[in-house]
């Protein structure tokens, strides 16, 4: 008895442990560096904003409302 108990938590664990990988995962978008590329409409390119002379990453904001995580 004590060892189903003991292996129906480690599946739990495992269970859950795999959820909030997949919840907290981060999300990527990568564009090609081209010289006509434009700054995309949504995302944050930080307080310099775009510079096309220069290599930029964008920050695409959370959507308000739509998860736990503030």
């Amino acid at each position: 008895m004590a060892v189903t108990e003991a292996v129906n938590d480690t599946i739990k664990v495992i269970a859950a442990s795999l959820l909030m990988e997949q919840v907290l995962a981060p999300r990527f978008q990568f564009k090609p560096k081209r010289p006509d590329n434009q700054p995309t409409p949504g995302f944050d390119y930080g307080e310099s904003g775009y510079d096309p002379s220069r290599c930029n990453v964008g920050v695409k904001p959370p959507k308000r409302g739509n998860s736990a995580r503030n």
